[in-house]
């Protein structure tokens, strides 16, 4: 039994762990797409993807830590507001979820995803969707 509840644990910390590093995949993009939209740069997607790919300069990518700040290629400093939004629980609301964080002046949103082991798993196709 002792080995069962390992192995539980176990895929626990991994689902945890696959979890956090989407989640931080999402926030990134949404922060540059913000970005990108609130005119800082160029309304079109290959202009967000040269920001992405740091705008073909390997000194500085598109997103950089600067001590403790996140600032963009330019420089500028970019300070994340946002909240979190249980995707995984409340399917049928994200929409209308979505609508509201933004209506509040959020810049960046924390999906939360499901790896499956106790909620339906959330696919690649639906999280490209949601971004």
């Amino acid at each position: 039994m002792e080995n069962k509840q390992k192995s539980k644990k176990k895929r626990w910390i991994t689902a945890l762990a696959i979890a956090a590093g989407l989640i931080a995949a999402v926030a990134v993009f949404l922060v540059v797409r913000s970005i990108v939209n609130s005119g800082k740069a160029a309304k079109d997607t290959s202009k967000m993807e040269e920001i992405m790919n740091g705008a073909g300069s390997l000194d500085r990518p598109g997103l950089y830590v600067d001590g403790t700040a996140l600032k963009t290629k330019d420089g500028t400093e970019v300070v994340m507001r946002g909240v979190n939004h249980p995707h995984s629980w409340y399917k049928n609301f994200d929409d209308t979820a979505f609508k509201a964080i933004a209506e509040i002046g959020s810049n960046a949103i924390r999906i939360v995803c499901a790896c499956g082991i106790r909620w339906d798993k959330d696919s690649a196709e639906t999280l490209k969707a949601l971004i």
